[in-house]
């Protein structure tokens, strides 16, 4: 038994440490240290270890398909919808959903919302005004999807994404790996290179070719 202020696992935390270090699955530790997943994820909560994220989401489908592959825990997770499915209320706020959600697919009622829009046109100001919210709300989402990836070589990252197709985790690996091998030297290089490279000019778009593209078209 753990002395008073200990945790079943401390005497653990070290292998805890190197086995979430190797992005292990949560079930995998939990067997190797014979506890269980729950004991796991709380000690990773108390010690401050995080997985990473594209790891921890792939884990937590893994676990999903041990749990769903248990015959006895399939049985009692239909009867539990079973029991839920015989509450009148809960059986018609489904019904209601989902006739909603087929109505927003249907494409004579998709047409019939283009079309409203488009009976709504927009005032030159509101135009302008919406044309000069779109950089620093790209610059906001970016900042934010993001975060992880240096901003010299965020462009890089969409290159790789958008032109060569290359999947997400895989072209943010590419990325890291990049990142991790610059030199300071390297940095000052490329700082200086984007100091005297000219200034793009700047597109601009007309407010009658917007709309004409986007709600005059849609109206027509």
């Amino acid at each position: 038994m753990p002395r008073r202020g200990e945790y079943s696992w401390t005497q653990h935390e070290d292998t805890l440490r190197r086995m979430i270090g190797d992005s292990r699955p949560h079930a995998e530790i939990a067997d190797a240290i014979g506890m269980s997943i729950g004991t796991v994820k709380s000690a990773c909560r108390i010690l401050g270890i995080r997985q990473d994220p594209i790891i921890l989401k792939r884990n937590q489908a893994e676990r999903a398909r041990a749990i769903m592959a248990d015959p006895e825990l399939r049985a009692r997770h239909r009867a539990a919808v079973n029991r839920k499915l015989e509450d009148p209320a809960y059986r018609a706020m489904l019904v209601d959903r989902i006739t909603r959600a087929r109505a927003k697919r249907d494409p004579q009622k998709i047409r019939e919302r283009a079309r409203a829009l488009g009976t709504r046109p927009w005032t030159d100001e509101q135009w302008q005004n919406y044309l000069a919210s779109r950089p620093e709300a790209g610059r906001k989402r970016t900042a934010t999807v993001l975060d992880w990836c240096p901003p010299h070589l965020v462009n890089e990252y969409r290159h790789l994404v958008r032109v060569k197709r290359v999947p997400s985790a895989e072209a943010r690996r590419i990325i890291e790996d990049q990142a991790a091998s610059e030199t300071p030297e390297k940095l000052l290089n490329r700082m200086f290179a984007a100091a005297e490279a000219p200034a793009r000019p700047e597109r601009r778009q007309s407010f009658s070719r917007v709309y004409t593209q986007t709600l005059g078209g849609v109206a027509a």
